[in-house]
């Protein structure tokens, strides 16, 4: 059996005090785009092929603990969900422009 071997690696630009962590990292629809749930909170977007350099895109979810990360291709739309402990279900739409801003397209609670 051949073993793996690591190939590159990156911090994502992740706080380094107090320390975060990646929770998950799922495939866009495009297959070199990633992204990465992190312990502070955030999804952070990478392309596999230049793993080394920093994130794409930063989502700042605006979650109390997000738990949940599921990339979904819907209507030629690439949607990123999240979920977290406060109860809520945000769908982010990458081309709504509303990254930096941190609002969803859709929000639904319990």
């Amino acid at each position: 059996m051949k073993r793996a071997s690591q190939v590159a690696n990156s911090s994502l630009g992740l706080p380094t005090n107090p320390p975060a962590y990646v929770y998950q990292v799922q495939a866009l629809h495009d297959g070199d785009q990633l992204a990465a749930l992190c312990s502070d909170d955030s999804v952070r977007g990478f392309r596999a092929s230049a793993l080394g350099s920093k994130p794409t895109w930063v989502l700042p979810t605006g979650h109390e603990g997000v738990t949940q990360l599921r990339m979904q291709v819907w209507d030629q739309r690439a949607l990123v969900l999240t979920a977290g402990r406060d109860g809520a279900v945000r769908v982010w739409d990458r081309r709504a422009g509303a990254w930096a801003g941190g609002e969803a397209v859709v929000e639904m609670r319990e």
